[in-house]
């Protein structure tokens, strides 16, 4: 049977996984900055532009989509494509 780690151990283990939260807590924040920068890129497009999921859900899309979606009454967000058809 395996003896019980020691403080040092723990407090070793406790270092490590505080590190790894770190790390994770940078990415997210970069990638949350990441996407405010796409967004404000699809924005700046006079083009109609919108990102699908695999089944043609629309989960983003740029000003110019969503204005033509107000002014036609049918495209939004979570608005499956094909339906617009």
């Amino acid at each position: 049977m395996a003896s019980a780690p020691t403080y040092d151990e723990m407090l070793q283990r406790v270092k490590k996984l505080e590190a790894e939260d770190l790390k994770v807590k940078e990415a997210t924040k970069s990638l949350r900055l990441t996407g405010q920068y796409i967004n404000v890129a699809m924005d700046s497009l006079s083009a109609n532009m919108a990102i699908l999921d695999e089944n043609g859900v629309i989960l983003e899309a740029n000003r110019s989509w969503q204005r033509f979606g107000l002014e036609n009454k049918k495209a939004n967000l979570r608005t499956h494509l094909l339906s617009l058809a």
